[in-house]
């Protein structure tokens, strides 16, 4: 079970997450495979991008289904399912965002590594003005294209791609022709808007969940105080 709060960013986010296994983990290998799991989901959300203090995610492992501890094969059995679950648990927090009308996926690929793509998929994510344009329906390659340049990862611009909701927008470092009310309507029309992003032919990728940015999201975070 997990549950969000206010000021949700990648540093796992204002969040409560707890994890419950019977399986017979010992405390290293639970605490290997939590960690594994976060960076690959509650590490990757964001809302507004802001941190929080008050972060908490365990896994809880009673050990009452008994055995020996998990050899190399079953293991990794167990890290998939945890992942996936935590993966799915981590998307709905900012797809509950306040005000949401739309939860935005984030895929980098062909990065030289992981942090290359975890730069660059949360830079995207953290614009304001990816935000708004996936809220306007705006299949505005332009502001993707540049998050992804200033996120500080070296870039070969003949190397980008990009594609929103499977259509494709820019190739090989250069917008292409594309039906813009189609796009248009490929975003207005689905709750889940998917950003793909190739940035060269590295193994690195990263996935990123967020919202867009709404009038009222800014409203509920401007009509109280703390």
């Amino acid at each position: 079970m997990a549950k969000g709060e206010g000021m949700i960013g990648p540093n796992m986010a204002t969040m409560l997450c707890c994890v419950v296994t019977d399986a017979p983990l010992e405390a290293e290998q639970a605490q290997r495979l939590l960690l594994h799991a976060a960076n690959r989901s509650f590490n990757n959300i964001s809302v507004e991008g802001h941190t929080s203090t008050n972060d908490t995610m365990v896994l809880l492992a009673n050990g009452l289904a008994g055995g020996d501890k998990l050899n190399a094969a079953d293991e990794a059995v167990f890290s998939q399912h945890l992942e996936a679950m935590c993966i799915e648990l981590a998307k709905q927090i900012p797809a509950d965002g306040e005000g949401a009308t739309h939860l935005i996926e984030i895929r980098v690929t062909g990065a030289a590594s992981e942090a290359d793509a975890r730069k660059i998929s949360h830079e995207i994510a953290c614009s304001n003005l990816v935000k708004c344009a996936i809220l306007g329906g705006d299949p505005n390659w332009g502001r993707i294209v540049s998050a992804a340049g200033y996120a500080g990862v070296p870039l070969d611009p003949k190397q980008l791609g990009l594609k929103v909701n499977s259509i494709e927008l820019f190739a090989m470092g250069e917008p292409v022709a594309f039906d813009a009310k189609v796009a248009s309507a490929a975003i207005r029309g689905s709750f889940d808007t998917l950003i793909e992003l190739t940035v060269g032919q590295g193994k690195g990728e990263c996935t990123h969940w967020t919202s867009d940015l709404t009038v009222e999201y800014v409203q509920f975070n401007s009509e109280y105080t703390t």
